[in-house]
């Protein structure tokens, strides 16, 4: 049963690199098998197909995928004032950016935006879920008194608007780590404009 587990996530990781490389259509199986370095046919006692697999992934990447980590509950539940929240986010954000599997899985769903399940997670994770997660936050930043009173819904797509470009040029541009670093400076210098345009004179 290990063995069928490691072998299982093999397929995967190496599933997850090839369609981001190659898109969903672009692989094959007997692509895909023969870079885990087994036989066509034995693909099969893993998964049913391929639409199989980019299911699996979804499952076993879509819960770490950037959005979804962004939208940790304890991050608003531990808020002290908004400034600390929203550099918090930032600082996961970068850090989710660096990690490989992270930006292929991003790659996925840029790549294979129409098709489904892709559509329909990119609608309720990177827009629904996304959207009511911040709103929340921004509601209780007005709350403490940190920010003004600017309709919740434009604060959020503001804000998440410059995260989401900077992560399409990240990934189409396939950034070094010294060029990450220079977007890691840039989305601070944003984030301070972002703040000193909402926060409350005095805050």
């Amino acid at each position: 049963m290990a063995q069928r587990t490691d072998m299982d996530k093999k397929i995967l990781k190496t599933s997850l690199h090839a369609f981001a490389a190659k898109g969903y259509d672009g692989t094959s199986m007997r692509d895909i098998a023969s870079s885990v370095g087994i036989q066509q046919s034995s693909i099969y006692n893993h998964f049913k197909n391929k639409e199989d697999i980019l299911l699996k992934l979804f499952k076993k990447y879509g819960p770490v995928t950037i959005a979804t980590r962004l939208r940790q509950e304890k991050l608003i539940r531990d808020m002290k004032d908004g400034r600390d929240f929203l550099e918090k986010v930032i600082e996961e954000y970068y850090r989710l950016s660096l990690d490989k599997d992270e930006r292929d899985f991003f790659r996925i769903l840029i790549r294979e935006h129409t098709r489904e399940p892709v559509r329909s997670i990119l609608r309720r994770r990177f827009l629904k879920d996304l959207r009511y997660f911040f709103n929340r936050a921004f509601n209780k930043m007005k709350d403490f008194g940190d920010i003004k009173d600017i309709e919740t819904e434009i604060l959020t797509e503001e804000f998440l608007g410059y995260l989401i470009f900077n992560e399409f040029e990240h990934i189409l541009r396939n950034y070094s780590l010294e060029e990450s670093e220079k977007l890691k400076r840039k989305t601070e210098q944003h984030l301070d404009f972002f703040w000193n345009a909402i926060k409350k004179t005095g805050n």
